[in-house]
Formats: structure tokens, C-alpha cells, sequence
């Protein structure tokens, strides 16, 4: 019980907390940037917002599938997943991810999200890819 707790809190920040204050974040820096160029294609961005959340799930569904796990780095999948959007891309949900934010910057004109909130979260997956993950998958 306590394991499947852990579970839903880890995955709760990721999909719930660490989106918010991405927003959060993005919408208090505007104020600070208003004179950044501001990128704002509606159509551009739900393209890239769309994408995004096709390779986020993607991502998520291969590894439940064939990891035989969860997509969490607290929580990793029992096996490495090579298969489904794996074939293709090393990382797809960060990529997604990525996607995601940068295409809601857009939809949303947000300078901050676009200069400074995407490429922030770029160097964070990067950082948590190389700094931890793949530590982690040599000792495994």
C-alpha cells in the first residue's frame, strides 16, 4: 500500500505540480520580459502542443507495455524499452514534454514561455538525463 502511495504522489508532481509551476512561472515572468518579441501562433502552437502530447503518451504507453513498469525515475521499468516509440527516439517524453511547453508559449504569445521558460526546461531534461538517469541505468 505504502509502495502504490509513493506512486501516486511521484506521479502526481509530475503531471500535476511541476506543469503549475510551469505555468505559474511562465505567467509571472511575463511582466518582467514584455519587451521580448513575442512568438504567437495559435495554429503553430497547438500543432507543437499536439506532437507533444503524442510522443508524451507514446512514451508513457511503451514503457508500461514493454518496460513493464512506470514512468518514473523513483519507480523504473523492470526492463529497457527499445520497442514502440523507443525505436526512434531515446527520450520521447521529454521531448514531448519540451513540445508541449514550447507549444503552449506559442498558442499563448508568452515571451517567457517561449525565451525562457522552454529552453529552461530543455537544460532540465538534459541535466536530468545525463546527471542521474543515465548514472542510474549503468548501476542497473
Amino acid at each position: 500500500m505504502r509502495d502504490i502511495i509513493g506512486k501516486l504522489f511521484y506521479g502526481a508532481l509530475f503531471v500535476v505540480v511541476l506543469p503549475a509551476c510551469v505555468v505559474i512561472w511562465g505567467q509571472a515572468l511575463d511582466s518582467v520580459v514584455k519587451d521580448l518579441p513575442v512568438v504567437h501562433s495559435p495554429g503553430m502552437g497547438a500543432m507543437l502542443i499536439a506532437v507533444g502530447s503524442l510522443l508524451l503518451i507514446s512514451g508513457w504507453f511503451a514503457i508500461i507495455r514493454y518496460g513493464k513498469g512506470l514512468p518514473m525515475n523513483a519507480y523504473p521499468p523492470e526492463k529497457l524499452v527499445t520497442t514502440g516509440i523507443f525505436r526512434f527516439l531515446a527520450h520521447p517524453i521529454y521531448l514531448g514534454f519540451v513540445l508541449f511547453v514550447a507549444g503552449a508559449s506559442v498558442v499563448t504569445g508568452s515571451a517567457a514561455g517561449y525565451w525562457i521558460v522552454t529552453p529552461t526546461m530543455v537544460l532540465a531534461s538534459v541535466a536530468l538525463v545525463y546527471g542521474y538517469e543515465q548514472i542510474e541505468f549503468r548501476k542497473r
